[in-house]
Parts: structure tokens; C-alpha cells; sequence
């Protein structure tokens, strides 16, 4: 079983009801996306949010191309970001804020 490493390590801290957002990255189709965690709940060692990915185009504004609540993640729990070969990891969360690791898995051992 492999686990998520952060490589490199991007974290990004929200608070209750914050919304925290990334700088563009190179996506699995060569175009540049970037995503933002929104609409922060937090609990002891949980979060959920909402995950919102947009494509950025020459001209703007960026194309929001998934919006969805997550499901509740526990601490060192993923979730993947679509369209960007990224996960989210909670490295930490108490009920006054949350800790975010983009991460990128651990290839498969062969």
C-alpha cells in the first residue's frame, strides 16, 4: 500500500468558513489549473469543505471546472483534485483551524 507524500510541501491553513486558494499548476492536460478549498468546517482531527478546480485560459476570467462538497476527511486522510495529478491530505485540524498538504502519491512499488 502506498501512502501520499507532500513533495513539495504546499500547505494551506484555512479557518472556519475561510476559503484558501492555490497558485496555478500544470494539469494532467497540459493546461494550467488551480483550485481553492472553500466553505471550511471544522472539527477536532476533521474537515470538510468544498472543492472548487478552474482552468485558466489566455483570456479571463478561469472556467470552473468542479465544484463539490468532500466528504468529512480525517487527519492524514486524501481526497484527489480533479484534473490535477494533486491530492489534498488534512495534516492536522482542531475546531480553530485546518492544516492542507498538497500532495502527490507515492509511485506503485513494482
Amino acid at each position: 500500500m502506498s501512502f501520499p507524500v507532500c513533495w513539495p510541501k504546499v500547505l494551506l491553513v484555512a479557518t472556519e468558513g475561510q476559503t484558501r486558494e492555490s497558485e496555478r499548476v500544470l494539469g494532467e492536460d497540459r493546461s494550467l489549473y488551480s483550485f481553492a478549498i472553500c466553505d471550511v468546517m471544522l472539527a477536532r482531527d476533521a474537515a470538510t469543505f468544498r472543492l472548487d478546480v478552474f482552468r485558466h485560459h489566455l483570456n479571463p476570467p478561469a472556467e470552473c471546472v468542479y465544484s463539490q462538497r468532500q466528504p468529512g476527511l480525517q487527519r492524514t486522510e486524501t481526497v484527489p483534485i480533479p484534473r490535477i495529478p494533486n491530492a489534498l491530505k488534512l495534516d492536522e485540524a482542531s475546531p480553530e483551524e485546518a492544516v492542507f498538504c498538497v500532495c502527490r502519491p507515492e509511485p506503485p512499488e513494482a
